[in-house]
């Protein structure tokens, strides 16, 4: 299991007017929280949560929090607050986690490879970017590979039917599409194209009186 460090001050104050001045000092507020756990306050530098979170597995990497006088935590990212207009990081809240206990998280779905129907001009739509699943710490996925280079036609994945891998189970309440394979776009071959354009040509041709005919028929219903 990997395990990335991160260090933290303790805090004591809590409310608005004492998350500002941590601010003011380039710290972010947070919380680290667990089952039959006490609360602890801290505070974290902006920058190494943001590592974090570009790391490989984000916000479900395992953390190893060293609270300056505090002690030494295993934990999650369990949610953090941005600014809607900066987008800086405002709060943040961190599960305790213990190894013999699974966790619930979030895993961001990859699609691997591209089969005949889109490369005949068939669209894909992701309905699901993640699944919610149940594992253990030491069995944390980085994501959710599904093949899609075999689909020929319009077809639905369902999370039901994509493979989580071992040690790894659903914890969603109802099936959903993850991903849809639809007919948006269809491909013309350039000597199709030709041929329906010289067809049109011709049937213009034979059946323009009875094409004006249905226009001043229609118009004269319309006035009507």
């Amino acid at each position: 299991m990997e395990l990335m460090k991160l260090n933290a001050a303790g805090r004591t104050g809590t409310g608005k007017g004492p998350n500002r001045r941590l601010r003011a000092q380039g710290l972010v507020p947070g919380i680290l929280y667990g089952k039959g756990s006490e609360q602890v306050q801290v505070a974290v530098k902006p920058l190494d949560v943001v590592n974090v979170l570009e790391s490989r597995l984000g916000r479900n990497s395992m953390l190893v929090i060293d609270v300056d006088g505090g002690g030494s935590f295993n934990a999650v990212i369990r949610d953090y607050q941005l600014d809607p207009v900066r987008r800086t990081l405002l709060h943040i809240d961190f599960l305790l986690v213990e190894e013999s206990h699974p966790l619930v998280l979030d895993i961001p779905v990859n699609l691997v490879g591209m089969g005949d129907f889109e490369k005949l001009g068939g669209r894909r739509r992701m309905t699901g970017r993640t699944i919610k699943i149940s594992c253990l710490p030491a069995h944390i996925p980085e994501s959710i590979a599904i093949d899609v280079s075999h689909i020929e036609k319009p077809e639905v994945i369902y999370a039901s039917s994509v493979d989580l891998g071992e040690n790894v189970n659903p914890a969603y309440r109802y099936d959903f599409p993850v991903v849809v394979f639809d007919t948006a776009r269809i491909a013309v071959l350039p000597e199709d194209l030709e041929e329906g354009e010289g067809g049109e040509e011709g049937e213009e041709g034979a059946d323009g009186e009875g094409d004006a005919g249905a226009g001043k028929a229609s118009a004269s219903e319309g006035r009507e």
